[in-house]
């Protein structure tokens, strides 16, 4: 039997359930903004794969990845994997962690943000580890003046408030009341 109904062949994102059911608000997002995020993001990717080319790199780059390197280097994070895909068959969601690392003694999914924090990115970090509460889950939150904020996330419900977030989204998008491809 499909528990998921008929529209759920395929693994919905780990963003685009948390947007749909409501728990991210990008209306105060400028398109200029998650651009610079994207670039942010991709710059951060080369250097940890060593193939970051710094001629031709934007300026405003620079502080961000200061910060990423500083919190490397102050917490001792080992980089084990970059851009890891998760796909869970079992809840149909695929979504793609930024980081599999090792802080200490923990072993997690680390996502990075140059943005402001929001509540999501918990919920965001306990979908990447599928609710496995053996992996470490952290948020490193990256500024435009070269300083960082690590959070990790401990709250063990939020694996099950990630499953009820996919479940309204799921259902929004079967019941017509928001399109998967509209986010």
């Amino acid at each position: 039997m499909d528990m998921h109904g008929a529209g759920y062949r395929h693994a919905m994102s780990v963003t685009k359930a948390l947007r749909i059911a409501g728990l991210i608000d990008t209306s105060h997002s400028s398109q200029e903004a998650m651009d610079r995020g994207t670039a942010i993001h991709a710059a951060l990717e080369y250097a940890d794969q060593d193939d970051l080319e710094m001629d031709g790199l934007p300026e405003f780059i620079g502080p961000y990845l200061d910060a990423w390197t500083r919190m490397k280097l102050e917490t001792g994070a080992r980089i084990v994997e970059v851009e890891v895909a998760i796909n869970d068959d079992t809840y149909r969601y695929s979504g793609r962690a930024d980081r599999i690392v090792v802080i200490g003694e923990h072993r997690g999914v680390l996502d990075i943000k140059s943005g402001a924090a929001a509540p999501w990115h918990a919920l965001q970090t306990a979908a990447y580890a599928q609710g496995d509460p053996a992996v470490a889950r952290w948020t490193c939150y990256l500024t435009h003046d070269g300083t960082y904020r690590l959070v990790r996330h401990t709250d063990r419900n939020d694996w099950q408030k990630f499953l009820a977030a996919l479940s309204v989204a799921k259902m929004r998008v079967e019941w017509g009341l928001a399109q998967e491809d509209k986010t």
